[in-house]
């Protein structure tokens, strides 16, 4: 299950979601690309993207992401 955090269109095509997520225990920072899917307001992951560990950013670097530590 991911948690929405933002958006930002990429290009007319594309755009790129920011999420917080969890796999195997570990917190992660999903930037991912997205798709327009079949049906009106769907959007669908593509494999451009980068997940990065929660634990791995330092936390002077964590408040541009916008929300409270989990």
């Amino acid at each position: 299950m991911s948690e929405f955090i933002s958006q930002v269109a990429k290009n007319a095509r594309e755009t790129v979601f920011l999420s917080l997520s969890e796999f195997k225990g570990h917190r992660l920072i999903d930037i991912r690309v997205h798709v327009p899917g079949d049906q009106e307001g769907d959007w669908v992951p593509t494999r451009k993207g980068y997940p990065w560990r929660w634990d791995s950013i330092q936390p002077s670097n964590r408040p541009w992401l916008r929300w409270k530590q989990p």
